[in-house]
């Protein structure tokens, strides 16, 4: 039995596979922007989420995805390096903490789900 990948097959109009073009593609949100989610009709529950932009990660294909969260990008980042500190930096640890620290965090999510509300703006 063969198993194909579809992110490994070749994409004619590039000669590239799928996953070497999708490596190709930015992030076209900033980290700190906040957004609103949009999942469409199909998923009503997760719709309408108004959260932060705080990472921003890679499918396993390399297709850009964004981890949100209600905390701003700022404070975020401050539970990370407190994470680091008490060595809960790996990630099975980081995602248990956070869930009980910071509360909810949406990973993976794709760009088209996302609508920007307002761009960024440093805390002072």
């Amino acid at each position: 039995m063969v198993i194909i990948t579809v992110a490994d097959l070749t994409n004619p109009e590039t000669g590239n596979t799928y996953r070497q073009d999708n490596a190709k593609k930015m992030h076209s949100i900033p980290l700190g922007t906040f957004v609103e989610t949009n999942f469409g009709p199909y998923d009503r529950h997760e719709s309408g989420l108004r959260l932060f932009v705080v990472e921003h990660a890679r499918d396993c294909d390399q297709t850009p995805l964004y981890t949100l969260s209600h905390k701003c990008l700022e404070d975020y980042q401050e539970l990370l390096r407190e994470y680091k500190q008490v060595g809960l930096d790996d990630s099975r640890f980081r995602h248990y903490y956070k869930g009980l620290v910071s509360g909810a965090e949406y990973r993976g999510i794709d760009e088209s789900s996302l609508v920007v509300i307002r761009p960024y703006i440093a805390k002072e």
